[in-house]
């Protein structure tokens, strides 16, 4: 399965993030997950937060950041 695959070698899943969306809107947290549909999960430590790859205008990683 593409899914399984995809979350078995990630190097995103388990790190922080900052995801840019459309209408300067951003969400910073750690990525925790891709659902069955392909969509990433990210845990803001307030919610977590669903966005597809159709959704986010850049995905970047929140270096020096303990993802704990």
């Amino acid at each position: 399965m593409l899914v399984a695959d995809y979350r078995r070698h990630s190097l995103t899943l388990g790190t922080r993030v900052r995801a840019s969306l459309p209408g300067d809107r951003t969400i910073e947290g750690v990525a925790k997950a891709v659902d069955e549909l392909g969509r990433l999960r990210i845990d803001t430590g307030a919610q977590t937060l669903t966005v597809s790859a159709g959704d986010i205008t850049h995905l970047r990683p929140l270096r020096g950041i303990d993802s704990g």
